[in-house]
C-alpha cells in the first residue's frame, strides 16, 4: 500500500492534468479479475509484488481515449511507475 500510495501521489502532483487515482486491490475498487498476468507472476514466478494500473477515464471513453488524452495519460502513468520503482524495498 505504501508503494502504491507513492504512485498515486506522484501522478496527482507531477503527472498529466492533476488526475486522481484510487488505490486498492483491483477486485475491490474496479472489478473481479482472474487469469491475469498478476496471477501468473504470483503463482508461477513467485514474485512478491505486482501492480495493476488502469489508465485515466471517468467512464466516458473506456479503453478508447481520444488522441488528445494519450500523451498526458502516458506522462502521468510514467510518473507513477517511476514512483513505484523508487519506493520499492526489494529486501522486505
Amino acid at each position: 500500500m505504501r508503494v502504491g500510495q507513492a504512485a498515486v501521489d506522484a501522478i496527482k502532483t507531477r503527472g498529466g492534468d492533476n488526475t486522481s487515482y484510487t488505490l486498492g486491490q483491483a477486485s475491490d475498487i474496479m472489478y473481479f479479475e482472474s487469469g491475469t498476468t498478476k496471477d501468473y507472476i504470483y503463482g508461477h514466478l513467485n514474485v512478491r509484488y505486482a501492480f495493476s494500473m488502469e489508465l485515466r477515464d471517468t467512464g466516458k471513453y473506456g479503453f478508447l481515449l481520444p488522441s488528445h488524452l494519450i500523451e498526458p495519460t502516458a506522462k502521468e502513468a510514467f510518473e507513477g511507475i517511476k514512483a513505484i520503482i523508487l519506493n520499492m524495498k526489494l529486501n522486505d
